[in-house]
């Protein structure tokens, strides 16, 4: 089992970090809700997956920009004007700067990882940037389902604590695609 919860957090962060658009931190509190030592695990695992996924989209950033440019819009919740306030914000600050912003923004952490290629960042920097910025958020998000939990769980079934969490995702990405224009 624990195999299986392992590769789905890999695929998971190598989807959102190219061009799937729901994002592993749903994977991982959910995980939280019934096994914590392995959720914890699994972030590293889906931040493993985000480096290759955005190991991809560094290279086509650096070899393709016009086309990536041109293909991110397309992703769900993205825009041009996104794309493009990703490139200004790590031309006036730094790459971690600029990923430490959008982790909590709702800006897709594929936008930063192309325009690193497209940049020239060093490729080293950006698997130190991703490793942080991933992980910040990924551990506050799942540390956070897990307290919420825990306090659920002297009131509350765990099938019934799993339907909230549901409906929590169901909310957020509602709110989320409302506030993004979809």
């Amino acid at each position: 089992m624990a195999l299986k919860t392992r590769l789905v957090s890999f695929i998971w962060g190598f989807a959102e970090a190219t061009f799937f658009f729901f994002v592993p931190d749903v994977w991982l509190s959910r995980i939280v809700l019934t096994n914590p030592r392995e959720a914890y695990i699994n972030i590293a695992i889906a931040t493993l997956g985000a480096i290759t996924g955005g190991a991809v989209m560094y290279y086509l950033g650096a070899q393709y920009f016009a086309q990536i440019e041109a293909a991110l819009p397309l992703v769900p919740a993205v825009s041009t004007d996104m794309v493009d306030k990703v490139g200004a914000d790590i031309g006036a600050h730094s790459l971690l700067y600029a990923m430490s912003q959008g982790m909590f923004a709702g800006v897709p952490y594929k936008i930063y990882a192309s325009w690193a290629g497209h940049l020239s960042a060093p490729l080293l920097v950006f698997i130190v940037a991703t490793i942080i910025a991933r992980m910040a958020r990924f551990i506050t998000v799942t540390a956070l389902a897990h307290l919420i939990s825990k306090a659920l769980k002297k009131r509350l079934s765990q099938s019934v604590i799993i339907r909230i969490h549901i409906g929590a995702w169901v909310c957020f990405y509602v709110f989320y695609f409302y506030t993004m224009g979809i």
